[in-house]
């Protein structure tokens, strides 16, 4: 249930108890507008109603501001940051670029793999799929021979020992 229809819901239960109404009147109320799956419970009613009841009625009704950290680290400046730095130098690693930015490392790396989906291989930044931002091989400087597998001299057959 969302936050905004449980607010709806206190906003009916502060009416109902206005009117008159009993904590089971009100439950029914909203079982009947809200239907059963979306209305507040019997024990979530009650104890609204007496809330309502002793005079507290700007309570609940109203988005109290919350205690807590706020979670400023995810968001989409630092991104940016964080993007150039690494369009600067690709050698960089999570530490320098901490470092250069101001941003803490945790930060870095969630941004780093979870948003621009890039990774370490080789002390170098890389895309995380091989082929998501480069065309051929996964890594440009790769030589082409390395790919290639060469089959062992010392597996071989000898020529003369074939059955026959």
């Amino acid at each position: 249930m969302s936050h905004q229809c449980r607010l709806e819901q206190r906003s009916v239960i502060k009416f109902l108890v206005k009117q008159g109404a009993t904590p089971i009147a009100c439950w029914r109320q909203l079982q009947e507008v809200y239907g059963p799956d979306r209305a507040l419970g019997k024990t979530q009613t009650r104890a609204w109603h007496k809330t309502f009841h002793q005079g507290d009625l700007d309570t609940g009704t109203k988005d109290q501001p919350r205690s807590g950290h706020v979670r400023s680290g995810h968001i989409q400046n630092n991104i940016q940051v964080i993007q150039q730095q690494v369009d600067q130098d690709r050698r960089q690693s999570i530490r320098e670029i901490s470092a250069h930015t101001g941003i803490s490392h945790s930060t870095v790396q969630r941004v780093l793999h979870k948003d621009l989906k890039l990774r370490h291989v080789s002390s170098q930044v890389r895309p995380s799929h091989p082929y998501s931002r480069t065309e051929g091989f996964p890594c440009p400087d790769m030589p082409a021979t390395l790919g290639q597998v060469q089959p062992r001299r010392d597996r071989l057959p000898a020529e003369d020992s074939h059955r026959g």
